[in-house]
């Protein structure tokens, strides 16, 4: 009984033995359970952060991303904005440079406006001057006509005068026979009367600086060729300047045949300025006539100034004075009858070396075709 009991207690002192082992071994069982589910729990835990971490990485890598994108287009919108602004500085440039050209540009059209205005100054004074000049010389003109007219009037003279021109019309019947350049005593005794009056104004120190030629002029009527009485009218003109500076002609001194030698001219015009009817017709009468006319210096010059002053629209106006008119028409021409002439050309056709027609040749021998 000792020796079962000794073997139930050494039994039960195994038995007790082996559950302390088997308690230890669970606990570090359960120990090791525990350190792996707190491993797992862990690498759960890191792989669950990884996870957080690696999204929000990547959602910081799209934001890098977006504004990495958004600073190219800004630097993208600033490279254009920096060629715009260049292009802009450029045109900038171009429209200053354009702007200092036509500054320059105005500076010497307003030089050369400021000139031409100079210019245009000093024309109008010298368009004020030629227009007073005109009217001076038109004034000197009418002034002569008006002495012209009360001299040959006061001196009892006949010959009529035209109040705008001055010229002196004589009928060539006082002066020559028919057909004829030579000068009748009637001719001679009437120029004896007319030149000292005519001369003693025109040459007089008042009017012998504007006069710068006295023409004696002859003219014929339509009958006959035009060389034929270009030639009579001729020789009629230079018997007259003849007789007036032959050294037997006393109507006046040796100092006013000088002065005339200088001025006179004696001019042919055969049928080419003949008088007209108020039907059109030639009037033969009134055609075969000898002109007295004067002109005065610069009278070219004048014209231009007239019709220079006409464009301008400030032509003077050139009217005889009622004194000149009145005078002239109270002085007519004497009157002639007008005949038939039949031509007697002479050697000596020729006018003065002033004469404006040039020389004739000589009438044919043959019959002659009358003229005026």
């Amino acid at each position: 009984m000792r020796y079962t009991g000794r073997r139930r207690g050494r039994a039960s002192r195994e038995v007790g033995n082996n559950n302390h082992w088997i308690s230890f071994s669970d606990l570090m069982s359960a120990l090791l359970l525990v350190i792996v589910l707190i491993m797992f729990y862990s690498i759960y835990q890191y792989v669950d952060m990884l996870e957080l971490a690696t999204a929000d990485l990547l959602e910081q890598q799209g934001l890098l991303e977006a504004k990495e994108q958004e600073l190219r287009e800004n630097q993208d919108k600033l490279t254009e904005s920096e060629e715009l602004q260049v292009t802009q500085a450029a045109k900038l440039l171009l429209q200053q440079q354009q702007l200092e050209e036509a500054q320059a540009l105005l500076a010497q059209q307003r030089e050369e406006l400021s000139q031409i205005q100079t210019q245009v100054s000093e024309q109008q004074i010298q368009l004020d001057e030629s227009k007073r000049q005109l009217d001076a010389l038109v004034g000197v003109r009418t002034q002569i006509i008006a002495s012209l007219s009360s001299a040959l009037r006061e001196a009892n003279v006949t010959a009529s005068v035209d109040p705008v021109s001055g010229a002196i019309t004589m009928d060539s019947g006082v002066f020559f026979d028919l057909a004829s350049s030579e000068l009748k005593q009637s001719g001679k005794d009437f120029l004896d009367q007319f030149m000292p009056v005519y001369l003693e104004v025109l040459l007089s120190d008042e009017n012998i600086q504007y006069v710068s030629e006295v023409i004696v002029e002859g003219h014929t009527d339509t009958t006959g060729t035009y060389m034929s009485n270009l030639a009579l009218s001729q020789e009629r003109a230079r018997a007259v300047a003849e007789y007036i500076l032959s050294d037997s002609y006393t109507g006046i001194s040796s100092e006013t045949k000088e002065k005339l030698r200088g001025i006179i001219a004696a001019n042919g015009r055969s049928y080419s300025d003949p008088i007209l009817n108020e039907d059109g017709s030639v009037n033969m009468e009134a055609s075969r006539r000898v002109e007295f006319k004067f002109r005065l210096k610069d009278e070219e010059m004048i014209e231009q100034m007239r019709s220079m002053l006409e464009q301008l629209g400030t032509t003077p106006t050139v009217e005889p004075t009622a004194q000149a008119t009145a005078e002239a028409q109270a002085t007519p021409a004497p009157e002639a009858a007008a005949t038939p002439e039949t031509v007697q050309p002479t050697p000596e056709a020729a006018a003065t070396p002033e004469a404006a027609q040039a020389t004739p040749e000589p009438a044919p021998e043959a019959t002659p075709a009358p003229a005026a």
